[in-house]
């Protein structure tokens, strides 16, 4: 599959989007602890967020940072797709 789109930035396209992975779908953070989450098989950058900010940060690079112990999940958007990780 190839995903294509326009915006801001002009034009973008992703070939193989369901062979992508990140490289972790669950991760154990202690406060104050980080890592950073990429998605395999791409160099493009996809947009992060985190379900609970209370618990765990997360930058636009894909660095977590656990505020306190909880649970969230910290997912990226890549072209239309969602990869998630559980924080425990």
């Amino acid at each position: 599959m190839i995903w294509s789109g326009y915006n801001k930035k002009g034009l973008t396209a992703i070939a193989g989007l369901n062979s992508l992975t990140l490289n972790k779908t669950s991760l154990t953070l202690t406060p104050k602890k980080t890592y950073t989450l990429k998605i395999n098989g791409t160099s493009l950058k996809p947009s992060w967020k985190s379900s609970n900010t209370k618990v765990a940060s997360v930058t636009s690079a894909g660095k977590v940072t656990a505020v306190k112990t909880g649970t969230a999940n910290i997912t990226a958007i890549l072209g239309g797709r969602k990869f998630t990780c559980r924080l425990l």
